[in-house]
């Protein structure tokens, strides 16, 4: 039991507390980005049966044909335009 204790220090449950503070800010993340591209998609699949023209992404948003995270265009999104 002794060499369990002296591995369990302040420093040792400092890290463990931060580790679960940026995995669940992590997580808040990817369920916010997932929510927002799963509202473009039902948007864009309403405004297709609604024969609405098509709403742009949101921004950062980067879907199939669309700008890459350097800005660059994606050989897709010029046949669009």
């Amino acid at each position: 039991m002794s060499e369990i204790t002296s591995l369990v220090t302040a420093e040792a449950v400092k890290e463990v507390c931060a580790l679960k503070k940026s995995g669940a800010h992590l997580k808040q993340k990817l369920r916010h980005n997932l929510e927002a591209r799963l509202d473009a998609e039902v948007d864009a699949i309403l405004d297709e049966l609604l024969g609405a023209p098509a709403a742009p992404e949101p921004e950062g948003i980067a879907g199939e044909g669309s700008a890459s995270d350097s800005g660059d265009p994606t050989p897709d999104s010029d046949m669009m335009m």
